[in-house]
């Protein structure tokens, strides 16, 4: 199925977080692929749908890296959400935000 996943991007230099987002984005139910920019690597194995990109500019431009790997590589993306690398999240947090966004379109349309 096209356009039915969810990227996650951000400029991302706390990797102790990333397990801990990984997982609570797991217990949801929308398919999603996060892109993370930053100098710092991790230390662990990513899952298939985890990109790093190492890259030691300021956090700006990391995102606008991100943004443009999930427009060219990330085909089935339907949309794509800027967040922090230490934001604590809830497993619902992504259908949500596409509810609330969904609401707004149609309240606007």
């Amino acid at each position: 199925m096209m356009n039915n996943k969810t990227v996650i991007v951000a400029p991302a230099i706390k990797a102790h977080f990333w397990k801990d987002i990984y997982k609570t984005l797991s217990l949801g139910s929308v398919p999603f692929h996060i892109v993370f920019v930053g100098h710092i690597s991790p230390s662990f194995r990513l899952p298939p749908n985890f990109t790093h990109i190492h890259c030691t500019l300021n956090a700006a431009a990391c995102v606008e890296i991100a943004f443009r790997y999930a427009y060219k590589h990330i085909p089935d993306a339907r949309y794509i959400v800027n967040i922090s690398d230490d934001l604590l999240l809830h497993s619902d947090f992504l259908e949500e935000l596409i509810q609330f966004y969904n609401k707004q379109i149609k309240e606007q349309g």
